[in-house]
């Protein structure tokens, strides 16, 4: 599908980039960004923590944060050019660092000085975060269709629109739940239908 495909391209936009001004097909690089750095997940003391480092300012304040303001001065690190050409070095002393800290801690330490970072949340997380909680986001939806399950939880819409709420009429059916309602609407007779079920077709 070509709508897909467009927004698969835009995804990659800087790989896509890369591959038109040199013509190599970039590989896998997992959640590391390919032209900065440190801007990855990292392992915390009791999970994971995203850095979102894009340039040398970010970077001095996060190694002035963490203890290491050294990190910054070196040459192999002061500019994101030099980072990313000697990523595998920082990693080695970054990985460690980073497991001092919980996740929480990171980000406390480092959101007030203007160092991108967050939590990688599990999906238990994620529902459980404030702002999805005020947001309504996780809904229950009663259900009327005789298999005993009285209401089904669903994530809601996440768009709000104010002059055309999103509304929510029915929870999700049952397997065969609407099965004569829609065969009804294709026209087929009750005869049809019943003979339908003495197969065992429906």
């Amino acid at each position: 599908d070509m709508a897909l495909l467009d927004v698969g391209m835009a995804v990659l936009a800087n790989q896509a980039a890369g591959f038109l001004a040199t013509g190599q097909a970039p590989g896998r690089a997992g959640n590391i960004h390919p032209s900065l750095a440190p801007y990855q997940d990292f392992p915390s003391r009791d999970g994971n923590v995203l850095l979102a480092i894009g340039n040398d300012g970010q970077f001095a304040r996060f190694c002035e944060a963490c203890g290491h303001p050294d990190w910054a001065q070196d040459a192999r690190f002061a500019t994101n050019t030099a980072r990313v050409q000697h990523r595998a070095e920082l990693l080695e002393r970054l990985l460690p660092v980073m497991r001092t800290r919980t996740t929480a801690e990171w980000i406390a330490l480092l959101e007030d000085k203007a160092v991108p970072c967050g939590p990688i949340n599990t999906v238990a997380q994620a529902f459980d975060d404030p702002q999805v909680r005020h947001r309504g986001i996780a809904r229950t939806l009663p259900r009327q269709s005789g298999d005993g399950i009285a209401q089904v939880a669903t994530v809601a819409n996440p768009m709000r629109l104010s002059a055309t709420p999103v509304s929510y009429r029915r929870a999700p059916p049952s397997l065969g739940q609407h099965t004569q309602e829609v065969l009804h609407e294709l026209g087929l007779s009750e005869d049809r239908i019943r003979a339908l079920h003495a197969a065992r077709a429906i």
